[in-house]
């Protein structure tokens, strides 16, 4: 796990160039559930919310924040 903290989904992503379908694995989702939360269609549920702010260092206010 990094040390650095991620705003969003999408900022992780960009800048640790790390593959959506391997984070989508990680955390027991699809890839294609991976990309509703990174574009801010889908919101995680509880359970899949707390993994993903672990695996990717995103907090849990940068994943519930829906795409501008």
């Amino acid at each position: 796990m990094s040390s650095r903290r991620y705003t969003t989904l999408r900022a992780y992503f960009k800048a640790t160039r790390a593959r959506q379908a391997d984070v989508a694995e990680r955390v027991g989702v699809t890839p294609s559930a991976m990309s509703l939360y990174v574009r801010g269609k889908r919101i995680p549920q509880p359970a899949i919310a707390l993994k993903l702010a672990d695996v990717c260092s995103v907090s849990l206010e940068g994943l519930l924040r829906r795409a501008s």
